[in-house]
């Protein structure tokens, strides 16, 4: 801070402020709190997108068996190739 007057009284508060243990135990209560919501957000996003894949993927599913059935194919084939079951494909027609 070299000669900065303002710059010297901050330093001289933070240093007040590190040896305050009722501050240092707020100050890691908010750390710690921190890093729980950012846990929690992270978990939310990795369900979230694995949610969203899963819908995804069903819907595919599902466009590849309509496809199929206006092809004519059996039931049991789009089944087999799909991995829907008999009666999610019927649902479709």
């Amino acid at each position: 801070v070299g000669d900065w007057k303002e710059g010297k009284e901050i330093l001289d508060e933070l240093g007040r402020l590190e040896q305050n243990d009722e501050f240092n135990a707020l100050y890691n209560a908010e750390i710690v709190q921190k890093k729980l919501e950012n846990s929690a957000r992270i978990e939310g996003e990795r369900v979230g997108l694995k949610k969203g894949e899963s819908i995804g993927s069903k819907k595919r599913e599902n466009e590849i068996a309509s496809s199929m059935l206006k092809e004519k194919l059996s039931i049991n084939l789009i089944a087999k190739c799909t991995g829907l079951s008999q009666q999610e494909i019927l649902q479709l027609r």
